[in-house]
């Protein structure tokens, strides 16, 4: 009898085992059906939750200098709430281990915080201090940028050599630098000109009020506006009695700096008329003071229809120079002038000291008369 209820007993023990492994399978396909054979969140299952449970950032993504809290449901499909926190790594770096919301599903990621945040403080990393002495994007002041300590100064940049004291032309820009950018921001100064970490504030290429040349000003107007100006004839235009057009420049619109502004200078009436941004020079200059054949120059006067030119000495050939000069204080004159050595550079060009010509050839009446007698080179020439 003994027997029988011990086989009975045994029965219902494998019985309830039984029937608690199957409870036990059940539940827990009840609460992983979201989970795969390998105990993994169910890619679709997960986006399918968290399409009905949106997520929400309250700093907006990863801002490591706002501190912030999201909630949504994360990649192991489980709706859950994740605040901004500090984490210090092996190594003693500082990170914000910001939650953030990436396709509807909550996500976490360590972003390193240089500014050192507190560990088991507020979720949030220290904006670095930062200071700009000449008050952000001033092209016209040098300044110093200080960020935590660090100092980075405003500074003219040559695009083909690099940082320099200063620097003028078409490569030449101010780097200058601001919270937020300590690389720099390139800058091209209107004067083409950058001095000791700041544009050159104005620029005048006829140095002033030169009324008989053009000139341009480049530079900040009195307003502080960057402007580029350029000295203009102001042309009037009419009609005569005869019902013709018409029309004179006499008046010239000049520009220069005054101080560090570019300014306008009063209408300046030209005497003799104005052309191409500059008054008609009533009187002829010649930059090498004459007829000096060993010095390159140039004669500024008026050519035979009265109007202004420039002309240049000229090599015609290897031996012959068009020297350029002023005749009767206003008219350009040029002149053929066989050098006595070579024309070369605009000039001509003396012959070696002590050097021997062997003849002494010229041409009459066609033929070329010579005689044995050598020259020798004394101060340039042949004697």
């Amino acid at each position: 009898m003994k027997k029988k209820y011990l086989i009975a007993t045994l029965f219902l023990v494998g019985i309830l085992m039984a029937s608690s492994l199957a409870s036990a399978s059940w539940f827990s396909d009840l609460f992983n059906k979201d989970k795969n054979l390998a105990g993994e969140a169910d890619a679709a299952a997960v986006a399918a939750l968290a399409a009905s449970s949106p997520c929400i950032d309250s700093d907006n993504g990863t801002d490591i200098f706002v501190e912030g809290t999201t909630i949504g449901v994360n990649t192991d499909g489980v709706l859950t709430q994740v605040r901004d926190s500090c984490v210090k790594n092996r190594k003693g770096a500082y990170f914000i281990r910001e939650g953030y919301c990436e396709n509807l599903i909550l996500k976490q990621k360590d972003i390193n915080c240089a500014a050192k945040c507190t560990v088991g403080g507020a979720g949030v990393c220290p904006e670095p201090s930062c200071t700009d002495s000449d008050n952000g994007l001033n092209f016209y002041e040098a300044g110093t940028l200080t960020i935590s300590g660090a100092s980075y100064k405003d500074s003219c940049y040559d695009l083909a050599t690099g940082e320099v004291d200063s620097c003028e032309g078409s490569n030449c820009v101010l780097l200058e630098r601001q919270c937020g950018t300590v690389i720099g921001v390139q800058h091209k100064c209107p004067t083409g000109k950058c001095s000791e970490g700041a544009c050159v504030k104005c620029t005048d290429s006829d140095d002033g009020a030169t009324y008989n040349v053009k000139g341009i000003t480049a530079g900040i107007d009195k307003n502080g506006k960057e402007v580029t100006m350029t000295d203009s004839c102001i042309v009037t235009k009419g009609v005569t009695k005869n019902f013709k057009e018409y029309s004179v420049s006499n008046e010239l619109r000049e520009y220069s700096c005054d101080g560090d502004a570019v300014t306008e200078e009063a209408v300046y009436t030209c005497p003799k008329g104005c052309i191409n941004g500059a008054c008609i020079d009533p009187k002829c200059n010649d930059t090498d003071g004459g007829m000096d054949y060993f010095v390159s120059g140039s004669a500024i006067g008026l050519d035979k229809y009265g109007k202004q030119v420039v002309v240049k000495d000229t090599c015609k050939t290897a031996a012959v120079l068009i020297e350029a000069s002023c005749k009767e204080d206003a008219d350009v004159l040029k002149t053929d002038y066989t050098c006595p050595y070579k024309c070369a550079a605009r000039a001509c060009v003396r012959c070696p000291e002590g050097s021997i010509k062997a003849n002494n050839c010229v041409k009459e009446a066609g033929f070329f008369v010579c005689n044995s007698t050598a020259q020798t080179c004394v101060n340039g020439e042949w004697a």
